[in-house]
């Protein structure tokens, strides 16, 4: 079941034969589902994001400029959705160097801008939260500091300690922040 918008979305689409498994993907924790396992997924290391370039588009050609593919993988931020689709891209531009689409990239990203799947989802992300969640997020982004705490976060939301807290773990559960300690916080690079 891909990226059901509530917890209540779930069973009613579960099959009902008891040695039955089914993975349910989103972007955002589901805490409230019972009997589940969680796994949570990181962005590809620079070896699995290679891998993939090399499945999608050719060893030869990922290994005959393999820095260039590793730049490539970084300026998505090594993101599976988004390496994957910057990998459709290649596939389909076999006239393009991978030089070329790396240049085309780097103006993307000068410009603010992502590939228009990753965009998509994080736009839809984005408007399902709350709008004091999204003013945070977008204060968030504009800090100075790459890694901030809970009182940077209440200082720009002009909340206390405990609002301020349960914010941040909102936009954690809806993976638009990430947790890197107990006490520190920072936005994916991409």
């Amino acid at each position: 079941l891909d990226n059901p918008a509530t917890e209540e979305q779930v069973p009613p689409l579960l099959p009902q034969a008891p040695d039955c498994l089914t993975m349910v993907t989103s972007r955002r924790a589901l805490p409230g589902l019972t009997q589940t396992q969680r796994v949570r997924l990181d962005v590809f290391s620079e070896h699995e994001a290679l891998q993939l370039l090399r499945r999608s588009i050719g060893s030869r050609r990922v290994d005959a400029a393999s820095d260039v593919a590793l730049c490539i993988a970084r300026s998505v931020g090594r993101l599976p959705l988004a390496l994957g689709l910057v990998a459709s891209r290649i596939h389909d531009s076999p006239e393009w160097t991978l030089s070329d689409h790396l240049s085309r990239l780097t103006v993307r990203r000068r410009q603010g801008r992502l590939e228009a799947g990753v965009e998509l989802a994080l736009d839809v992300s984005y408007h399902e939260l709350r709008p004091e969640l999204r003013r945070l997020l977008r204060q968030l982004s504009l800090h100075c500091g790459g890694e901030w705490e809970v009182h940077a976060a209440a200082a720009l939301a002009g909340s206390d300690l405990a609002a301020a807290q349960q914010q941040l773990d909102e936009l954690v559960a809806a993976n638009l922040v990430q947790q890197s300690t107990p006490t520190r916080y920072h936005l994916h690079d991409v």
